[in-house]
């Protein structure tokens, strides 16, 4: 969203250039009409060949070509390449009215310039070899005019040349700066992609995908933050696997992990979208509860234990089920007393059977119930 309206910036003060080129233009075209009719040259008269053609046109021209742009960039209904395809189209139609009512003016070629560096400033290849082909032959046109006119003197075949000289280069230069642009959208893509894969391995638990300990610790802050400033409630739920110990001892550790991503799974199956869940560590897991109620929260955590205690195993008949105590924030808890509450029913679930869901509702650990 951030590039597309910086691009958006970009081609808007594109757009200003060319009403700034048309405004430039235009003053030059009544500038000289001016001096030449100081020098004699002219007449300060509508019916005056020289004011009708090469400025009342190319001035009324210019214009037209920018009430039509301007519009254009700023209307929602096009995309950004069309935009910056208007934009360069614009600056193409003033250079081939500048050139060929100028014609005689062999400096005049050179205003292609101007739309070739846009090309090369909009990174749009395509356009760009669109805008050197119709270039090229505008130029080729206007100086075999030129020649034929002049009957091939000697100094409009040296301006010709320093044209065309002056136009290769300008294609050189914006062909290396396309490619140089390329290049590095290429790098900052790889390295955006490096920082992603990168915030995946610092934020994700590997095995399990779920957040790990480091994150758990931020998102609860976050939600903690959300109630201070919303009063948005929330609850946690710390979960225990039940003699994981004698899993990974009777069945080898590889077991013991199938079981650790089958129960992730479960969590992330059985939690609503803004849940947190996460793997605190071992086979300690966390969930946060977000915009949730303790009844609300007892409910997930019941779907969750009942679809886990349900998994069977090829390496075991015995049921693997697991212990939660469960919390919800109350105002001006510190973290970690909140964490403690929330453990402190997974001591007792443990203590009482395992296999059950303990809810503490205070700090005092006798306020708390059986589900």
């Amino acid at each position: 969203m951030k590039n597309r309206k910086l691009l958006d910036k970009y081609r808007h003060s594109f757009a200003r250039a060319l009403l700034f080129t048309v405004i430039l233009v235009t003053l030059t075209e009544f500038g000289i009409f001016a001096f030449l009719t100081a020098k004699g040259i002219c007449q300060w008269s509508v019916n005056d060949n020289y004011f009708r053609m090469k400025v009342m046109l190319p001035v009324t021209l210019n214009w037209l070509i920018l009430i039509i742009t301007l519009p254009a960039v700023r209307s929602k209904k096009f995309s950004g390449t069309t935009k910056s395809r208007i934009i360069t189209l614009g600056a193409m139609s003033v250079s081939f009215v500048v050139t060929i009512i100028h014609r005689e003016y062999t400096v005049m070629m050179c205003s292609f310039i101007f739309p070739l560096i846009l090309c090369a400033n909009f990174n749009d290849k395509k356009l760009f070899n669109i805008t050197g082909v119709y270039a090229f032959a505008i130029i080729s046109v206007t100086s075999f005019l030129k020649v034929a006119q002049s009957e091939a003197d000697t100094t409009t075949i040296l301006n010709v040349v320093l044209i065309f000289g002056i136009y290769v280069v300008s294609c050189l230069t914006g062909y290396l700066s396309i490619k140089f642009a390329q290049k590095g959208f290429d790098l900052i893509r790889t390295q955006a992609q490096d920082n992603e894969q990168l915030q995946h391995v610092l934020t994700i638990d590997q095995m399990t995908g779920l957040y790990n300990h480091k994150s758990f610790y931020s998102e609860l802050d976050k939600s903690i933050a959300d109630f201070d400033n919303h009063n948005i409630g929330f609850c946690l739920a710390i979960i225990d696997i039940d003699n994981f110990k004698k899993v990974n001892d009777t069945f080898g550790h590889d077991r013991g992990d199938k079981v650790l991503e089958t129960l992730a799974e479960v969590i992330k199956n059985n939690c609503a979208e803004d849940d947190i869940p996460c793997r605190y560590g071992g086979e300690e897991f966390a969930v946060i509860f977000n915009h949730k109620n303790v009844s609300r929260a007892q409910h997930f955590a019941k779907r969750i234990l009942k679809a886990f205690s349900s998994v069977r195993y090829d390496f075991t008949d015995e049921k693997i089920t697991f212990s939660c105590g469960i919390a919800p924030y109350k105002k001006n808890l510190q973290r970690q007393e909140f964490f403690d509450m929330a453990d402190s029913g997974l001591y007792v679930a443990k203590e009482t059977g395992k296999n059950r869901i303990i809810t503490v509702l205070e700090t005092n650990t006798k306020d708390a119930s059986q589900m």
